[in-house]
């Protein structure tokens, strides 16, 4: 596998930085009908990038990346396959929040786990 250098890391997290903004800003406002959320799309830009400021400290070249788009990407399942519902006080629930969460929770943790391996099979 080609080595990738201290500068391809760098670029990684910024391209990263820079498709999650692009990505927040289409959701948020464009497509803001589309979900009706004003502060989760950005509870959870601001959890990826954390995990993207993380991951350039410890210079991860995958879990950025996969941060980033698994923010779009998630959202876009979530408005997929959501469904509507009603608490038992009668108020209407949506599940495209939980969905979305998830889908960024369960590519942040892989792509960790994913490029600890991949580091500690370099050491050896």
């Amino acid at each position: 596998m080609k080595n990738i250098t201290h500068t391809n890391k760098r670029m990684a997290s910024l391209i990263a930085s820079g498709i999650l903004v692009i990505g927040f800003i289409l959701i948020r406002y464009p497509l803001f009908r589309l979900h009706g959320m004003i502060q989760w799309p950005l509870i959870l830009a601001i959890i990826c990038l954390a995990v993207i400021i993380v991951s350039f400290v410890t210079k991860a070249v995958i879990t950025p990346v996969s941060a980033s788009v698994s923010y779009i990407i998630g959202f876009f399942l979530g408005y997929i396959f959501q469904s509507d519902g009603y608490d038992p006080g009668g108020g209407r629930t949506n599940n495209l929040w939980i969905i979305w969460t998830m889908i960024i929770i369960v590519t942040i943790i892989v792509s960790s786990i994913y490029e600890f391996a991949r580091s500690r099979k370099r050491v050896r």
